[in-house]
């Protein structure tokens, strides 16, 4: 990937800035975008390969630095199976959490056979079996799908628990 770091023109000295300062400015910024609908959810910078020499944008004063660098992510794709926490129950389904990717909906319709108990603790029940689901429980589930929200900055996922060797853990 490829980020200009920016940085006011009054920091700069004649030797230039640090590569390390460089290097922290690009982790703030990675750090405050969370996820792009390109490349997924942004875990950590893994390496820089380059940082280029100094621009200045005319037009505001300040100078930035291309700087090149892989990264880790995590994308969401339909079909791919991951492992999620339940964190919320409702009537017509449930949230799960992932990794970095928050609130993938399992709905109702696609769990096959559960059925909602909200006597003591809301949770849902296979009708033929003596699995549950209620929230801190650890589901295998596929993507169903998944669409990008770009005023959120985020994923919307939907999830089945429909097939084999899927549901609660």
């Amino acid at each position: 990937m490829q980020e200009d770091v920016v940085f006011p023109f009054r920091k700069l000295t004649f030797a230039g800035l640090p590569p390390c300062e460089v290097i922290l400015n690009l982790l703030k910024q990675i750090y405050g975008r969370k996820a792009s609908e390109d490349h997924g959810y942004y875990i950590a910078a893994t390496s820089q390969n380059s940082i280029s020499e100094l621009q200045i944008n005319e037009v505001t004063g300040d100078a930035f630095f291309p700087v090149y660098f892989n990264c880790t992510t995590v994308k969401p794709c339909i079909g791919e199976i991951l492992i999620g926490t339940v964190t919320t129950i409702l009537e017509s389904g449930i949230f799960l959490n992932s990794g970095p990717i928050k609130d993938i909906y399992l709905s109702k319709i696609m769990m096959g056979g559960y059925e909602n108990s909200f006597s003591d603790e809301p949770m849902f029940i296979k009708v033929k079996g003596l699995s549950y689901m209620k929230k801190g429980t650890k589901v295998r589930f596929r993507v169903f799908n998944n669409k990008w929200i770009e005023r959120l900055k985020k994923f919307n996922v939907m999830a089945t628990i429909l097939g084999d060797y899927l549901g609660p853990l």
